[in-house]
């Protein structure tokens, strides 16, 4: 892996390490952006599947 990372390192000419940067630091901010519109919906699922594995668990344990 180490070999890879290196040759990756020294064939990749300076722009191209700009444009791969730029890249994904527009991956990061549509993420972080997708998730800041979608926080409500992430928190219900969070508390709902919370709530199920919760259940389960005080199921198994009465058994």
């Amino acid at each position: 892996m180490r070999n890879v990372s290196l040759r990756f390192w020294n064939e990749v000419e300076g722009q191209d390490l700009t444009e791969y940067s730029l890249l994904l630091a527009f991956v990061v901010l549509a993420s972080v952006g997708i998730f800041y519109v979608n926080a409500g919906s992430l928190a219900v699922i969070w508390r709902t599947s919370d709530y199920i594995v919760n259940q389960a668990a005080s199921q198994s344990h009465a058994s």
